[in-house]
């Protein structure tokens, strides 16, 4: 326990101060850019997974404006993929649809079309019946004695009911 002598130690405490300043500098520079990659790669990571959902949202929003031509691309995995694949098979089916039912339509158009075309054309053979039997009632009630009258009336006789027959033809 003697002392032997001692030891002066000078130290200058600036260049401990700038060193440290210095460190703190790197630390935030260091921090701040950790913090901008982190941000970068959540915005790249939100937009990834929004993006599908966004460009599903304005197809439902078209689809329900009645524009069934929307069909989106099916990339990526998981449930964004299920989802888009179930939505285009909901399209394609809303599509069909639309189509059987124009059909239909058309179908059902022509079915009462029909339906007045056959009553109208029994209402014209009804009259065309009558003068077709008429006419062969005056052939025998009206029948002239001489010979060359008697062929030129057959003959006229025979263009009516000719004429008769085809009009009945083409209803």
């Amino acid at each position: 326990n003697e002392q032997f002598g001692f030891v002066h130690i000078a130290m200058q405490f600036d260049d401990f101060a700038e060193l440290m300043h210095y460190n703190n500098q790197k630390r935030l520079a260091a921090t701040g850019v950790v913090f901008v990659i982190g941000i970068v790669v959540s915005i790249i990571l939100a937009a990834r997974y929004t993006r599908p959902i966004n460009n599903l949202a304005f197809a439902a929003e078209k689809v329900a404006s009645g524009d069934l031509t929307i069909t989106l691309p099916e990339k990526g995995g998981g449930e964004i993929k299920r989802l888009t694949e179930n939505f285009n098979k909901m399209v394609n089916g809303l599509r069909e649809t639309k189509e059987l039912e124009a059909k239909l339509k058309e179908a059902e158009h022509l079915s009462k079309i029909g339906h007045l075309a056959a009553g109208i054309a029994h209402e014209v053979r009804n009259p065309l019946n009558f003068i077709n039997l008429s006419i062969a009632y005056l052939a025998g009630k009206f029948e002239p004695y001489d010979e060359s009258k008697r062929q030129e009336f057959f003959n006229t006789i025979s263009s009516i009911k000719g004429e008769i027959q085809r009009l009945n033809a083409m209803i």
